[in-house]
């Protein structure tokens, strides 16, 4: 298994796991001609991945991103499904038979769906629109509304929720919904009722991705966004400023929530901004930005055009086909002394530890284990081609080697070439390798306490190095002797 992720930052931030069976779009470049597959969003609709919750329609990929996550609440995978005419649910399909949704209850996301389109012009003008709208409901008894014929729908409550949605081009034709290159509408709120969103941009290559995109600042009983007839065209001319039309009827004033990048480190508020959209934009916790700009610990009040300090590091994100973000890192990032500059570190994004490898330079993660056991306190070997780790994937806690030479080739690495090196009921942890690669030392309480003992991963043999009536832990091994 190889997972990507791209975009290191101090707290390492995205996931993609490889591709759907969705295929890129190949656009037949016409003036006026749709350029995207499937734009109405209709069936077929097909399971992601082998993921139930993720039901797609046919030419396209989800996306989202699970951080910041200081809440539990807070930017949750969402399921995507379809609304169809005939569910109860019509007024939530613009046109033709389905409309893909996207939903989570008691909570936020930050997702959509995109589409990359091949075969473009370089340096066309390309229009993407679609129509969206989107529906929170914090009190259910509030959300039910009887129309004047009888029938009854629902309608968000309260009627000012913050839920903030857009969409983009990326003329380059990159999958990554926060570079930097993305073209993106004015955010806007678009309650209950669809209104058209419109973006132009150049594109740069032959190929272009589009993207939807929804937010949500607070939690919620339900909330749902709903996107519906698309179109891609090449239009003649410059790329006029992104703009959206009016709201049909029922429909929330705009809300622009356009972000200007920031400037050596500070940030000019802007119209609409919130505290906690601050930090996502700059991948930071609230804390930190609160710190930063001396605001109280839980005061969220800030003005348009005031400066705030922020860190700017390369964007934290969910990219196409990404399964949930690590939310935290337990063990501080182990160096390879490889030129690449690869760290080792783990993450228990999916409940339980893993093993993820980043690549620094290259800007690429690497999910390098994938099982319901924890898998902990990885270390290079010397010649940076081996990770030791301690696992409970056997039940009880032993020392294993995983040789991921396959990082350099396009060979998918496999948690399945994970050798067990110790087996013994007892606790072995904390793995350390020898000067020449040979061995591996670490620590086991096999024998009442804790004592340090020698394996050889070839063989299996075991010896014990340290022993005393007193706790003997956390073995390291000098990498060459002092001169």
């Amino acid at each position: 298994m190889r997972t990507l992720i791209r975009a290191v930052t101090a707290t390492i931030a995205i996931a993609l796991i490889g591709t759907s069976g969705t295929p890129a779009s190949r656009a037949a470049q016409t003036s006026g001609v749709n350029l995207l597959t499937n734009p109405g969003f209709e069936d077929p609709y097909n399971t992601w991945n082998g993921v139930p919750e993720l039901k797609l329609p046919y030419g396209w990929q989800p996306w989202w991103s699970e951080y910041p996550h200081d809440a539990d609440w807070q930017n949750l995978r969402p399921e995507f499904d379809r609304a169809a005419t005939y569910d109860g649910y019509g007024y939530r399909v613009h046109g033709g038979t389905f409309a893909v949704r996207y939903f989570k209850s008691f909570a936020t996301f930050t997702a959509g769906v995109l589409q990359v389109v091949e075969g473009v012009t370089p340096g066309a003008t390309l229009e993407f629109s679609v129509w969206g709208h989107s529906w929170s409901c914090s009190d259910w008894d509030l959300c039910q509304e009887t129309l004047d014929d009888g029938s009854r729908r629902v309608r968000s409550a309260p009627p000012d929720a913050n839920v903030v949605m857009k969409i983009g081009i990326d003329p380059t034709g990159g999958t990554d919904p926060f570079s930097s290159s993305v073209v993106w509408s004015p955010g806007v709120r678009a309650l209950d009722s669809y209104r058209l969103f419109t973006v132009q941009a150049a594109a740069q290559s032959s190929r272009v991705t589009v993207f939807t995109y929804a937010w949500q600042e607070w939690a919620a009983l339900n909330q749902d966004a709903y996107w519906d007839d698309a179109s891609l065209v090449a239009v003649g001319g410059p790329p006029p400023a992104a703009e959206t039309p009016a709201p049909t009827a029922g429909a929330a004033p705009a809300v622009d929530t356009a972000q200007p990048e920031a400037e050596q480190g500070v940030y000019t508020v802007q119209p609409g901004d919130t505290l906690s959209g601050i930090a996502y934009r700059y991948h930071m916790t609230l804390d930190e930005l609160r710190a930063l700009n001396g605001i109280a610990p839980g005061d969220n009040i800030i003005k348009a055009g005031e400066k705030l300090i922020v860190s700017a590091p390369e964007a934290t994100r969910v990219l196409p086909g990404a399964t949930p973000t690590p939310a935290a890192v337990a063990d501080a990032p182990t160096p390879t002394p490889d030129s690449r500059n690869l760290l080792a570190f783990v993450s228990d994004w999916d409940g339980d530890w893993e093993l993820f490898v980043a690549d620094i330079a290259g800007n690429q993660v690497f999910q390098v284990t994938n099982n319901d056991a924890d898998d902990q306190e990885p270390v290079w070997s010397p010649d940076g081609a081996r990770l030791a780790f301690a696992s409970d994937r056997a039940g009880d806690w032993n020392i294993y080697v995983l040789d991921l030479t396959c990082l350099e080739s396009e060979t998918a690495c496999s948690e399945a070439d994970a050798v067990q090196v110790t087996e013994d009921p007892a606790e072995d942890r904390q793995p350390a390798w020898t000067a020449d690669g040979s061995q591996l030392v670490f620590q086991s309480n096999r024998d009442s306490n804790w004592k340090i003992y020698q394996v050889d991963p070839a063989s299996g043999l075991v010896q014990l190095l340290i022993t005393s009536s007193a706790n003997s832990i956390a073995p390291v091994w000098q990498p060459k002797p002092l001169p």
